[in-house]
Order: structure tokens, then C-alpha cells, then sequence
């Protein structure tokens, strides 16, 4: 049940009509009634063919250079999932096995498309996610799971990447050199990465089995900081080239985050009604229209784009992650 106190008006019909997408990711996610037949009417929407268009292959997106914005594999299986595709369809499941094939690390994470196996902690938790969602590689998900539980760091999130600098990533695309950026890992003075930590958090919460003090640690590390917030009750500063400020709403894919994205995430971690969320709600309550929608304000690397969803205001996408977290907040249990 959704808790509507907060909301103008019921946005529901107006967001089923918005998309076929939506209208089984609703019935997924909202009502819990999706059946295999509303699957199989998703599949074969025009919405999907459109997606499928340049991606009839075997494999989702560009394989040979996976890590491609908007046209890599990577970001292509992502989309998939985030349109509420699954194992169902045999592409999902065969583009899962070549990410595990070619991103999945010795040691359990998941690297960008380097010939080095170095993992990196945003995108570990990413495609952990992604696979839970779709269904598939259990195998993988699992090792990759205990790999994010091991490298939580002493704040709770997460920071794991060779590159700290501009400089370090040349070095390392040109000579294979690793960066200083995993000497940052034990070092108590440097606070871990938001977006890694919202990416391998989301992951835990999906997960059915994850460490119950890894979750309490996760959740404190956005809880602390009021979601957006930094030590010193500033709004965090975010990438320049990502987010002009959280407290502009996406509809985060990879290694994103905005304030929604942070209450939808704390509170799948089990910490919807913590009093310290209490400032980001109120803000985005206040980012409402008078018709229960919300819109999208930021479409920077990395949220959902805007030549496949287009700049519509009010935003369903957004809208949906609303509702997602208002279900939630009206549940007893966190949905996972």
C-alpha cells in the first residue's frame, strides 16, 4: 500500500498510461499483481522494439567497448533492467553472461573494460544489482555480494578505485599503471565515494542474504549525513560533470545519486522512517507539482537519457521512484 498523506493527488493513472514500461513496473512494484502475461505484453510492446532496434544481436549494446555511455553493454543491460526486463528474455540472460565472462574479477568484483583486474567499487555494485534484478548468474552475484561486504570502509560506504586523479587515469590507460587511489582505502581521513557507496548499498538491499551489520553500517553512512548533506550540514558537492546538486532529481542508472535516489535507497535498507531523513523528504515533497508527479531535473551522465525517455515534465521515471519510496513507507518491511 502506498502512503499517500504526502502526495496532491494519486498520480497512477496517468503514469500507466505514460509508457508500457511503466505500466508493468507499476503493476510490479506498486501492486505486486504483475503476471507472465503482463511480461509477455512488455516484451513485445513497441516501446521494446524500439529499445531492441539497434540491439537485435546476440548481445545488448556495443561489446567492444562495453563501458560506452548510453550504447555500451553495460549500459544497455542496465536499461534493460530498469525497464523491467528479465531472464525471461534470452538477450538478458545472454548479455549477463558476457559481462561475468569479461568484467567479473578473481577476487569477486567487477572491473571496467581494462585489461588489469582491478575492481572498482561503483561499478561492482551496479552490475551486482543489475544481475540480482534480471535473475541471473547466482554464482557471480554471490561472490560479488561477499567482495562489497569485505571492502566496506570504516564509515560505512565504499571508495575501492585505482584512480584518485586525473593524472593516474592517463597513466593507467596509456602504460597499465595503477593509480594511488587504493592507498585511500584504510586511510580514516577520507570519507568514501556517495556514488559507490549508493551503488553497492542499493545491491545489499536486493540482496536476500546480505550481513545484517553491513546494512546497518551502509544505511549510517547515508543516514549521517542526511542523505545530501556533509559534515558540516552543507549540501555535498557533487562531480562537477554529474550533478549540478543532489537536490536535483534524475532517474539514476550508473554511478548516480540524488536525494530520492538516497531516501529510496535508505529506506530498502530497512530505514525508512529514521528522523534523520526527515530533511531530504521534506525537500523533496516540496519539489512536488500540484498533481502528484514529479519532474526530471537533472539528466547528466549516468541518469536515464534523454534521447530513449525524453525530457518529459512531469517525469514518470521520477514519479515511479517516488511511489517506490512512499510503498516502502507504507509498508512494515522494506521492499526488496
Amino acid at each position: 500500500m502506498i502512503d499517500k498523506k504526502y502526495i496532491n493527488q494519486d498520480p497512477s493513472d496517468w503514469l500507466i498510461k505514460s509508457s508500457p514500461a511503466m505500466e508493468y513496473l507499476y503493476k510490479r512494484d506498486i501492486q505486486s499483481i504483475s503476471t507472465k502475461e503482463d511480461y509477455h505484453c512488455l516484451a513485445n510492446s513497441c516501446q521494446m522494439k524500439t529499445f531492441f532496434k539497434k540491439n537485435s544481436s546476440y548481445i545488448l549494446g556495443n561489446t567492444k567497448y562495453p563501458d560506452l555511455l548510453y550504447s555500451g553493454t553495460v549500459w544497455k543491460f542496465a536499461t534493460a533492467i530498469e525497464l523491467g526486463l528479465d531472464k525471461r528474455s534470452d538477450i538478458i540472460s545472454n548479455t549477463a553472461n558476457f559481462l561475468v565472462q569479461n568484467l567479473h574479477t578473481s577476487d569477486g568484483g567487477f572491473k571496467f573494460d581494462w585489461k588489469r583486474d582491478l575492481p572498482v567499487a561503483c561499478r561492482t555494485g551496479d552490475i551486482t544489482r543489475y544481475l540480482i534484478l534480471s535473475k541471473t548468474q547466482p554464482d557471480a552475484v554471490d561472490r560479488a555480494v561477499n567482495w562489497i561486504e569485505k571492502h566496506q570502509r570504516h564509515d560505512g560506504g565504499w571508495l575501492h578505485c585505482p584512480h584518485a586523479s586525473l593524472c593516474d587515469s592517463i597513466k593507467f590507460g596509456f602504460f597499465g599503471i595503477p593509480g594511488k587511489g587504493l592507498k585511500r582505502e584504510n586511510d580514516p581521513n577520507v570519507s568514501s565515494c556517495i556514488y559507490a557507496s549508493a551503488a553497492c548499498s542499493f545491491a545489499l538491499s536486493v540482496y536476500p542474504k546480505s550481513s545484517k551489520n553491513v546494512i546497518k553500517k551502509a544505511a549510517e553512512y547515508f543516514l549521517k549525513r542526511k542523505i545530501f548533506l556533509s559534515s558540516n550540514n552543507m549540501p555535498i558537492k557533487p562531480k562537477k560533470t554529474w550533478n549540478r546538486g543532489f537536490d536535483k532529481l534524475g532517474y539514476p542508472i550508473l554511478s548516480q545519486y540524488d536525494l530520492l535516489y538516497g531516501l529510496l535507497i535508505t529506506a530498502k535498507l530497512g530505514f525508512a522512517k529514521d528522523k534523520r531523513t526527515d530533511m531530504a523528504f521534506n525537500l523533496l515533497m516540496s519539489l512536488q507539482n500540484q498533481d502528484g508527479t514529479w519532474d526530471c531535473t537533472n539528466f547528466g551522465p549516468g541518469m536515464i537519457n534523454k534521447p530513449l525517455h525524453g525530457r518529459k515534465n512531469p517525469n514518470p521515471w521520477v514519479t515511479l521512484n517516488v511511489l517506490r519510496l512512499m510503498k516502502i513507507l507504507g509498508s512494515e518491511q522494506p521492499l526488496n
